[in-house]
């Protein structure tokens, strides 16, 4: 079977060493969503950024491994837009 890079990503948990770094990582990359995309700052609010970056990765991740699978049926920046809305409770103008 071949080795993708999704699956060498999840089977870092089979080494501490590369789990814990990638863990660290992640985490940084993270922060620099938070800030980076919605203006929250680590560390002047951390549980706000906490919360935020991990939405943002979550959204992320779901979105590029939709563009893995099946970039035809991915979805679009307006999809989003619109899905959030609709959650949020905003009209869609």
């Amino acid at each position: 079977m071949p080795c993708t890079k999704a699956s060498r990503a999840t089977s870092s948990t089979d080494s501490p060493r590369r789990g814990g770094s990638l863990a660290e990582k992640q985490l940084e990359g993270r922060d620099g969503l938070a800030e980076g995309m919605f203006g929250v700052d680590p560390k002047g609010d951390p549980e706000k950024a906490r919360v935020v970056r991990q939405f943002t990765q979550a959204l992320l991740a779901g979105v590029m491994v939709q563009w893995m699978v099946a970039p035809e049926t991915a979805p679009s920046a307006q999809d989003l837009t619109d899905g959030l809305r609709a959650i949020i409770g905003d009209d869609l103008a």
